[in-house]
């Protein structure tokens, strides 16, 4: 092989060598682009998933410990004692309590009156079925008075309607009586206007 030859052949393995180089730029241009349009194009947000923050430990530093000591214990995960557990639930409030003024007792009222009374103020008294069932038959018995039945409470509602100025037609129309006859004869308890219905009732002397 002469001189001329090999000079040719450095020529043209120095020119493919300067070629492979151009298409490696070329390559690594492409590739980069990519890369950035890949990185540019906004990822598709599913409507079900949603991202999460990422999850940081944090390493006591010794200035931290210092400064709170009970940071390094895991307080969430730590269980109550059976002491603590019973005051915490009892310091709950539970109910909510109303303080109760009665009015007071009526003086001009008959003996039997103030003993009733007397039993319906008395809070000290725990209320139940049978004490309220005694009441409402003492209340009664106070009503039926010389032979007199206990009103009905139509008459009763009749009546106050009656005393507060509301005509018979519109009283007559709303018991679907049949006439003021009924009404007059049987329901009024009472002629007067602006009456007190307990006392026309109920005998307080």
């Amino acid at each position: 092989m002469n001189q001329d030859n090999l000079i040719s052949l450095i020529g043209d393995l120095a020119e493919q060598v300067r070629l492979l180089r151009m298409e490696n730029t070329e390559t690594q241009k492409a590739v980069k682009q990519l890369q950035r349009e890949e990185n540019n194009t906004p990822q598709t947000e599913l409507p079900h998933v949603v991202p999460r923050a990422p999850v940081a430990d944090l390493i006591f530093f010794p200035e931290l410990s210092e400064a709170n000591p009970l940071a390094e214990e895991d307080f969430f995960r730590n269980p109550l004692t059976e002491e603590e557990r019973k005051g915490m639930l009892y310091s709950c409030p539970k109910s909510n309590v109303m303080h109760y003024i009665p009015p007071a007792l009526n003086d001009t009222a008959s003996t039997a009156v103030k003993k009733v009374d007397t039993t319906l103020y008395n809070n000290s008294k725990p209320l139940s079925v049978d004490s309220i069932s005694r009441n409402i038959k003492s209340i009664t018995k106070l009503i039926v008075t010389n032979g007199k039945q206990i009103p009905k409470a139509r008459a009763i509602d009749a009546t106050l309607a009656a005393s507060a100025g509301i005509s018979s037609d519109v009283i007559i129309s709303h018991a679907f009586w049949s006439g003021y006859d009924m009404f007059d004869n049987y329901y009024r308890l009472s002629r007067e206007r602006n009456i007190n219905i307990t006392e026309s009732i109920i005998s307080l002397k």
